[in-house]
Formats: C-alpha cells, sequence, structure tokens
C-alpha cells in the first residue's frame, strides 16, 4: 500500500492541497460535534452500569472508554471511506 496517500508526506501541490482539505473538512476543532451523541449515549449507559454495581467503577470507566473509542472509531471508519471515494 506504501504511504504515498499521507498528505503529511507528500510534496506540496495539487494533490497535497486536495488531501490537506479533504482531511480538514473531517478533523478540526468544531468536528467534536460529530461525536457528541456517541459520547452521549456511552456516558449515559455508564451511569446505569454504575447505579447497578458501583463497586465495579473501574471495569464500567474502561467499558465506558473503550465503547467511545470504538463507536467513534467506526464513524471516523465511515467518513474516511467517504473522503477516500471523493479523492479516488
Amino acid at each position: 500500500m506504501g504511504w504515498s496517500w499521507n498528505f503529511a508526506l507528500m510534496p506540496y501541490g495539487t494533490t497535497w492541497r486536495r488531501h490537506r482539505r479533504a482531511f480538514h473538512e473531517h478533523f478540526h476543532l468544531n468536528a467534536v460535534h460529530n461525536y457528541v451523541p456517541i459520547i452521549t449515549q456511552e456516558t449515559q449507559a455508564l451511569l446505569r452500569r454504575l447505579l447497578k454495581t458501583p463497586e465495579c467503577f473501574m471495569d464500567h470507566i474502561r467499558q465506558c472508554v473503550m465503547t467511545t473509542l470504538i463507536r467513534g472509531f467506526d464513524n471516523l471508519t465511515n467518513v474516511l471511506q467517504a473522503l477516500l471515494r471523493l479523492l479516488s
């Protein structure tokens, strides 16, 4: 596969600008709003688990972090696939 797709390693030019623009569209400071529903749902699930079994606090925290990351990654994967279709 190589690293030719990585705009950080590309020489500056038209292709670099196209990749940079596509990347910035989904990874800017305000992009966190796309992840608010996932974070909210997982936080609510965490609180329900804590109410049910507070003695398992660390297990619940780990589960919340991991499920949030996995769901965020799935969301990110969908975004990246859309970007790749645009760049192709």
